[in-house]
């Protein structure tokens, strides 16, 4: 492994904040979902749109891609095509091993309780990274979809893997390009009606543009840092709880502006805690912390507790089973966390330098670059 990071792989603490944010937000709109008709709480919870937090995380997952292909195409020596290969080769596998393993679990899980019977369309659409076009057609279909509470999370990661493939190809646009492509493709998606559940609804590139913006800013300087604007973690709750009011309302024809605005104040979020930087308080830290095992949590949470609220749905209260459900979740993160996602990580990473080492062989195995990463592989 290459001794050291580079500047574009550090850990940032204000985004991971944000992830553990965006990590709630989802988590309280799961817990609304499935508890919704037995307690008042979580009845309450289900009212606003906390789904919200996935569209953060697209924001959020925009600015680190944008940030990731630089950091190969920079490993690579300023090949742009082989740090795209060694991009697309270390994301895929860092999410791809993860989120198999997760989809092996439940199948397994579904075999031990109910046999072989049954839909196990759902599984195979997160496991093939198309979940979000399963969903979409499923709920567009007269036949009943399977178990929504299970599975139908893989939605947004497979429309992240999806991305992957484009995302060197538009990081590489010069700004020429790359602004007036940006605004056509939100302008398109802010005139077009996306219902919940629709096909248009599971395609998100306002989100995942605006956050390659975001990072595009601040690593080229486009913007002077004396204008960004700088927000408090308290102030990024209020603006997130202001979205998820505002997705609720964006129904219709408006649906598809709602989700253009909702991504724009992400944005707007995102490059104001960058300004501000991580805070220093135990909510802060509770975040952080939350958002460096985001990914773990995400895949392990919607099956987790619509599993535990099935099984103990006429054993407990309500109350119990949802803090029950709560501690599994939390030990299932730890477990996926040390694992799967983090050996996956590490996987994808030595995949990525072997990449890279092998274009430098194929190419002048005397030039500086070659010669350094070279050296600093061995040192590692």
């Amino acid at each position: 492994m290459i001794q050291g990071k580079t500047k574009t792989s550090r850990r940032i603490g204000a985004i991971d904040e944000l992830r553990g944010l965006a990590l709630v937000l989802v988590m309280l709109s799961h817990v609304g979902l499935v508890y919704g008709l037995e307690t008042d709480v979580a009845y309450a919870l289900a009212l606003p749109a906390f789904g919200v937090g996935v569209d953060l995380f697209f924001v959020i997952s925009g600015f680190v891609i944008y940030r990731n292909v630089l950091a190969m195409k920079a490993l690579a020596g300023g090949d742009a095509l082989a740090g795209a290969r060694a991009f697309r080769a270390r994301r895929l596998v860092r999410i791809a091993a993860p989120a198999w393993t997760t989809v092996a679990v439940i199948g397994a899980v579904r075999i031990a309780q109910e046999g072989m019977e049954g839909s196990w369309a759902d599984l195979a659409a997160g496991a093939g990274f198309f979940a979000n076009f399963y969903w979409a057609g499923c709920e567009a279909s007269p036949a009943p979809c399977p178990h929504h509470l299970v599975a139908s999370h893989f939605w947004s990661l497979s429309l992240e893997g999806q991305f992957y493939a484009l995302a060197p190809v538009l990081a590489a646009l010069p700004q020429r390009l790359a602004i007036p492509a940006a605004v056509t493709v939100l302008a398109m998606s802010a005139a077009l009606p996306r219902p919940i559940g629709s096909y248009l609804w599971t395609m998100r590139p306002d989100a995942l543009l605006i956050g390659m913006g975001v990072a595009a800013l601040t690593e080229q300087g486009g913007v002077p840092r004396k204008f960004w604007p700088s927000l408090s973690l308290g102030q990024a709750v209020y603006w997130a709880c202001v979205a998820s009011i505002l997705e609720r309302l964006a129904i219709g024809r408006f649906s598809g502006l709602g989700l253009v605005f909702v991504a724009l104040l992400f944005g707007f979020v995102v490059a104001g805690r960058l300004k501000a930087g991580a805070a220093g308080c135990w909510p802060a830290r509770a975040l952080r912390k939350g958002g460096e095992m985001s990914f773990s949590a995400y895949l392990v949470h919607l099956p987790v507790l619509s599993g535990m609220h099935d099984a103990l749905a006429d054993k407990i209260t309500p109350t119990l089973s949802l803090a029950a459900s709560l501690a599994l979740i939390v030990a299932a993160t730890v477990v996926w966390e040390t694992l799967v996602v983090k050996p996956s990580a590490a996987l994808g990473r030595r995949l990525s330098e072997k990449l890279i080492l092998k274009n430098c062989k194929s190419e002048a195995e005397g030039c500086n670059f070659c010669r350094q990463f070279i050296r600093k592989r061995r040192a590692g």
